[in-house]
């Protein structure tokens, strides 16, 4: 398994928050509380808690790039979750 760098993680963070505050006036509509997973700007995925977003990017990616963010109506720091 490779693992990235922790200055490729960060930028994929700062341009994971990017998109995903540009789309939480729409995701806000149909999955408040829930929790999104993001790679590469795309919304891979909308999960009911944290531990089930890590576990599906986890199976997916194994470099560890990857966004976790929960869907809600004031802003919050991104969290990025990976080992």
């Amino acid at each position: 398994m490779e693992t990235a760098t922790e200055e490729a993680i960060q930028e994929e963070v700062h341009q994971n928050f990017l998109f995903f505050q540009g789309k939480i006036p729409e995701l806000i509509k149909e999955h408040k509380g829930q929790q999104v997973l993001i790679r590469n700007q795309v919304i891979i995925g909308y999960f009911e808690t944290v531990e089930d977003a890590f576990n599906s990017a986890n199976q997916r990616f194994d470099d560890g790039i990857y966004s976790i963010q929960e869907v809600r109506d004031e802003p919050i720091k991104l969290r990025n979750v990976w080992l």
